[in-house]
């Protein structure tokens, strides 16, 4: 007989993410597949003390599971899987823990937010509404049942949300940000950017809020601002994703400046620029090009100005002090000799073509 304490639920098969399993046992009803489904379910079970049995047949997963200790292990688990994208199996864990306290305003949370995260969002406004109902102060559970609602397409009542846990928790960065991101999704920029500004305020570490509010500045016409929250955006996390989207948005910036300045055709300093490159490359070997080429990308990576030509930089691998166009340049030029099919993301091809006939001309005479 199962134990008062026992959690037990069902999950339909339909409802799995196959692609948790081996891609030979992924076919329902064979050997193989309750097999791999079984070893799966029973290692997400690993490091509780507690006895976990399932049951697997054509229609359904049923799940039982008698722990021998509370669910904060439980649910430190499920953040984790949640914070690492894997929701199905953050999903799982978070079931269990609702079953045993169908109470637990947390448990319910974290539930919703793996539901938003598996596509599921009306499973998941229906399990957040009770959390909600539960503990209706939680920012974070007025935020994910806002998120679940847009992802359903109920606008008003997902910013009505959002706004409730602004009005409800005026400390919490999380929901401003999430209501700057919303207006910003339904075109009220401008609105936006003082929410997101009130992110950044509370959590300054918040990289999707500065991003947000560069993408709400560019949007609403402040490119001033927006460039700064771009360059705030990398400087939290210059490796992740959020900083390359800021990285693509500053060249665009620039090149658009770059090719407003009234010219028809190339630009004279650019030209003058890639000529220099490639005079200082024709007596280097591949290996020192790229060496200088790499050092320009990885400086780069911090942002270079390309419009104000007193703003110098410096090199190991090349002496003397450039300007970020200069070095822009030198890039390009160093890019089309170890790797010329290379996208930097500025397009220099004119300067460049018009550099090559120079320095070809002067090298025949």
């Amino acid at each position: 007989m199962a134990s008062e304490h026992a959690h037990s639920f069902t999950i339909a098969i339909e409802d799995f993410d196959l692609s948790l399993l081996p891609p030979e046992a992924r076919k329902p009803e064979t050997e193989s597949f309750q097999k791999a489904l079984n070893e799966f379910l029973q290692s997400q079970f690993s490091g509780f003390s507690g006895k976990a049995r399932i049951v697997v047949d054509a229609q359904a997963i049923q799940i039982s599971w008698e722990p021998q200790r509370d669910g904060a292990e439980l649910l430190r688990r499920a953040k984790t899987k949640l914070e690492t994208g894997k929701a199905t199996e953050a999903a799982l864990l978070a079931r269990m823990l609702v079953d045993s306290g169908p109470k637990n305003a947390e448990a319910l949370t974290f539930l919703g937010l793996a539901l938003n995260g598996m596509g599921k969002p009306v499973e998941a406004e229906a399990v957040l509404s009770q959390a909600v109902a539960l503990k209706p102060d939680c920012a974070e559970t007025q935020v994910a049942l806002g998120e679940a609602l847009e992802l359903q397409g109920k606008l008003d009542q997902a910013e009505q949300a959002f706004r409730t846990a602004t009005e409800r928790n005026l400390g919490s960065g999380l929901a401003q940000r999430r209501l700057g991101m919303h207006l910003i999704n339904t075109g009220r920029s401008q609105d936006a950017m003082s929410h997101l500004k009130l992110a950044l305020k509370l959590d300054p570490k918040d990289q999707q809020a500065a991003f947000s509010l560069a993408e709400a500045c560019k949007a609403a016409g402040e490119l001033a601002e927006a460039d700064s929250a771009y360059q705030q955006t990398i400087a939290l996390n210059e490796y992740s994703d959020l900083a390359e989207k800021a990285r693509l948005a500053r060249r665009e910036f620039a090149y658009e400046g770059f090719r407003a300045r009234g010219y028809s055709g190339s630009r004279p300093d650019a030209v003058m620029f890639c000529l220099s490159a490639l005079k200082h490359f024709q007596d280097m070997s591949a290996a020192e090009i790229k060496k200088v080429t790499l050092e320009i990308t990885l400086l780069g990576r911090k942002g270079l100005d390309v419009h104000d030509p007193t703003q110098k930089y410096s090199l190991k691998s090349l002496k003397g002090s450039f300007s970020g166009l200069h070095l822009l340049s030198t890039m390009y030029v160093g890019f089309k000799a170890i790797s010329p099919d290379k996208d930097i993301g500025f397009d220099l091809s004119q300067e460049y073509q018009v550099a090559l006939a120079l320095h070809q001309g002067k090298k025949g005479k």
